[in-house]
């Protein structure tokens, strides 16, 4: 089965860090960009994983690529700190890998809210 990346880039993220790589913890890798953040943000973070980087942010390109030079899998998500893989994401996208159908690229659809209620 071909393995997968997360790449999560933060700054002051503490609030919301927990929930994204819990959202996250089933990939092979978690490779987290951090820019020097003055809160909690990388400390929880090491619970999940110890691949963490800190660089001065420049621009949100540059801190991810930075990040995909850090990864070591064959396939990379790209997900922001207050973004979640829902369970049918998660399995959908196992579920490709398991079956190592080729592609070279995947869309995800997403879902925003604003002040807890889904945008349409």
């Amino acid at each position: 089965m071909q393995k997968i990346s997360a790449i999560v880039i933060t700054k002051n993220e503490e609030e919301r860090i927990s929930d994204c790589l819990e959202s996250i913890k089933w990939v092979d890798e978690i490779v987290l960009v951090d820019s020097y953040s003055s809160d909690r943000t990388v400390e929880t973070a090491a619970k999940y994983t110890d691949k963490i980087y800190k660089r001065e942010f420049d621009n949100f390109s540059n801190q991810k690529n930075y990040g995909l030079k850090k990864t070591t899998c064959d396939w990379i998500i790209n997900i922001d700190a207050d973004e979640r893989v829902s369970i049918e994401l998660k399995n959908e996208i196992l579920e490709i890998l398991e079956d190592n159908m080729s592609f070279d690229a995947f869309e995800i659809p997403i879902k925003t809210y604003f002040l807890g209620k889904p945008m349409k």
